[in-house]
């Protein structure tokens, strides 16, 4: 079919058609790059939003906790404490999945403030309940206004 074309133009057409094919073949490889870094990116904001949901879950079992406590330091009857007990067992395994391998440099920084912080309020509604059961509704009541609780609800 080229035959009847001078070698110097057959030689052009070539190139050009290998320049073609080459620059073809390079836009599918930076089509693909491009659909893996969306892909990746897809995958960072899910697992973000993921993240989120669980720390929204950490602060509503310590608002649990928080509303357990202060119903049973109210009362002295030890039903009210439901809240609280469920929230303890719940909070330890949704901060174990938010363990940030994988996770941004940032969110690693918040993990790692964030579960002495929890543990601290934890300790403190502890304490508080143990001094309500042993030495009454007063002292326990002098604990809740020295506002301790409240400021660590707020460093979270």
């Amino acid at each position: 079919m080229l035959d009847h074309l001078e070698p110097r133009v057959r030689l052009l057409i070539a190139a050009g058609t290998l320049a073609l094919v080459a620059m073809f073949a390079l836009g599918l490889y930076a089509v693909g790059r491009a659909n893996d870094a969306v892909e990746a990116a897809s995958a960072a904001v899910t697992d973000s939003r993921e993240r989120l949901a669980t720390l929204q879950r950490v602060l509503s079992a310590l608002q649990d906790a928080e509303t357990g406590e202060r119903g049973y330091m109210i009362t002295g009857n030890e039903a009210f404490l439901e809240p609280y007990h469920d929230a303890t067992r719940e909070i330890g395994p949704l901060l174990d999945g938010l363990e940030p391998s994988g996770a941004t440099p940032a969110f690693g920084e918040l993990y790692a403030a964030l579960r002495p912080r929890v543990g601290e309020h934890l300790a403190f509604l502890a304490a508080t309940i143990e001094r309500r059961r042993t030495d009454g509704a007063q002292a326990a009541a002098d604990a809740v206004r020295s506002q301790a609780g409240r400021e660590q609800m707020d460093a979270l």
